[in-house]
């Protein structure tokens, strides 16, 4: 008896006039499966070998790592074959029956290494894929266009496609390393989170409080020059903001429930 062309041989008593019973020989390809007698050939019934991972170089990985997974079955060709690393397909540079040579995806996060060929998963095997994590930001509360400096893991170097993000925009990135970070806020952001963005995975969150001056309100909307005008506004931190914006003459007040009011010199 044959399995996609190589000899299968019987144990002892795995031979009947109408079953045989033998383990898939090492090295065998999925095919057909032929039974010989007496000089002559069965007719041919398909076989299809699950494909089986046996170890998986490095365990863990970083997007664009190239990993390599030895087994068997995976196939000669690949075909509409795949491998999985994490949660997405990795790119696949070198396909053959008992070694795969494939690259992680930009958005893939940990999950299991595992082979599909034919209709057929192999086993899978935990792969741990490295993501950025933030372990301190410095300092913890900033004016807009203030630097930011955060520390931690997995940021990637180079820099590539990585963004930082500070409060409600990303930050302007001044130095970028795979430990550290550092970033000006950008004008307009508000308090929120800081996170690393890289290979499309998005660090865990760390809070960051932005003393930002947010307009509420402007009354007249238009008018010329030397008229009475008001514009109110409001700050996260309103003793703390900076109104180095304001022009002089102008006169700036602090009013009830933290408001301050602009006015014009010839407002009383």
């Amino acid at each position: 008896m044959t399995i996609g062309g190589t000899l299968a041989t019987p144990p002892s008593g795995g031979w009947s006039a109408t079953s045989i019973s033998a383990p898939v020989p090492a090295g065998a390809l999925s095919g057909n499966v032929v039974v010989t007698v007496n000089g002559v050939a069965s007719n041919t019934g398909s076989f299809t070998l699950a494909p089986a991972i046996t170890n998986v170089a490095p365990a863990s990985a970083a997007a664009g790592t190239t990993v390599i997974i030895t087994g068997s079955s995976f196939g000669a060709v690949q075909g509409t074959g795949a491998v999985w690393l994490g949660s997405t397909p990795g790119a696949v540079v070198i396909w053959g029956n008992t070694q795969i040579v494939a690259t992680v995806a930009s958005n893939s996060t940990s999950g299991s290494a595992q082979v599909q060929q034919g209709g057929a998963l192999s086993n899978s095997v935990v792969f741990t894929i490295s993501t950025a994590t933030i372990t301190n930001v410095t300092p913890p509360s900033v004016l807009p266009g203030a630097q930011v400096t955060i520390t931690g893991s997995g940021f990637g170097a180079p820099q590539g496609s990585g963004q930082v993000w500070l409060g409600t925009a990303y930050g302007v990135v001044q130095t970028w390393s795979d430990t550290q970070v550092v970033a000006t806020v950008a004008a307009g952001s508000m308090s929120g989170n800081v996170q690393v963005l890289q290979n499309g995975v998005w660090s865990n969150a760390k809070p960051l409080s932005i003393d930002a001056l947010n307009l509420t309100s402007i009354y007249p909307t238009s008018g010329a020059s030397g008229l009475p005008s008001r514009l109110s506004a409001q700050a996260s931190e309103p003793r703390k903001a900076a109104f180095g914006w304001v022009a002089s003459p102008a006169r700036l007040s602090l009013g009830p429930t933290n408001r301050w009011s602009l006015r014009s010199p010839s407002v009383r």
